[in-house]
């Protein structure tokens, strides 16, 4: 059930639907190893591995020390001879506890945040490039006109390394999720709610119209998630 740390840390354009902690940024300069730039407490949901459970879908389980990876997106553990694993066969999943917090796994982790027997609330968080800057003259750095003109950062054994010619800014990036009773999410907005909850269209539609609902602010999805349980 585990596999050696093999990511990609994909490029990406920032999204209308997606709420962003710009105040959260960190340079990596030409040559830097990102894993020695950020500090673990930035990369990791936890300041420490901590004890957790694994649930599983046959109803069996596993205890291991556990921490949320943001810049691989993947749950790791320390596996008995001291390596830092990622879980691997994630579907087969059914949840995954750590402390207080709970995480599901839909095509990626997400942490609960609030939810009932009906709808769920959970938090996508990661690490992404918020921009990227080419060496020019002068030894002078300026935005290139799209993030996509870098393919990929590749991250195998904690080892990651730029060219000689790029300097990157990383952002914390933090997504809401909608959930069913079922722990099948989808990104916050009218649409996937109405596609989750589509019984009861009429209603959710009479509710965000009166509510002015904000696919960006916790306290309004919240309320939503208790809507939705009535």
């Amino acid at each position: 059930m585990i596999k050696y740390l093999l990511a990609f840390f994909n490029l990406f354009v920032l999204s209308d639907y997606m709420l962003y902690a710009q105040t959260d940024r960190w340079t990596v300069k030409p040559g830097e190893n990102i894993n020695n730039v950020l500090a673990p407490e930035v990369k990791f949901r936890y300041p420490i591995f901590t004890a957790g459970t694994v649930f599983f879908r046959d109803k069996t389980r596993s205890n291991a020390l556990l921490d949320y990876n943001l810049l691989t997106t993947e749950m790791q553990f320390i596996a008995p001879k001291g390596d830092t694993l990622a879980v691997a066969n994630e579907a087969t999943i059914q949840y995954i506890a750590i402390g207080t917090d709970t995480f599901f796994y839909d095509k990626g982790f997400v942490r609960l945040v609030a939810g009932n027997s009906t709808a769920k609330l959970a938090i996508k968080e990661s690490l992404a490039i918020g921009d990227v800057k080419k060496k020019g003259a002068y030894d002078q750095f300026s935005s290139t006109s799209s993030v996509t003109t870098v393919k990929s950062v590749r991250l195998q054994d904690r080892v990651t390394n730029l060219t000689a010619q790029q300097e990157l800014t990383i952002l914390k990036e933090t997504v809401y999720y909608i959930g069913d009773q079922y722990n099948h999410f989808l990104l916050a907005n009218k649409k996937n709610i109405i596609k989750l909850f589509g019984k009861k269209e009429r209603a959710l539609e009479q509710y965000m119209n009166d509510n002015k609902v904000s696919f960006n602010k916790e306290e309004d999805l919240k309320a939503l998630m208790d809507f939705l349980n009535t």
